[in-house]
């Protein structure tokens, strides 16, 4: 099998549950990954982005 653009790269972007797998995915080999309550709180706000009054609101997601 061949691929010309890889997954992510601009002509061949990733859908948004793609986005989430390949997070998810990181957090699995991460050193202090995140517990699955903050992922899931996490990934759970990203559709509704936009809507996030203050970015701070995401740090508690983020650390581990």
């Amino acid at each position: 099998r061949r691929m010309d653009v890889s997954p992510g790269f601009p002509g061949n972007a990733l859908s948004p549950e793609d986005h989430v797998s390949r997070f998810e995915d990181c957090m699995r080999y991460a050193a202090r990954p995140l517990a699955p309550a903050q992922i899931a709180a996490f990934t759970q706000t990203l559709p509704d982005l936009e809507s996030v009054a203050d970015a701070r609101q995401l740090i508690d997601y983020l650390i581990a």
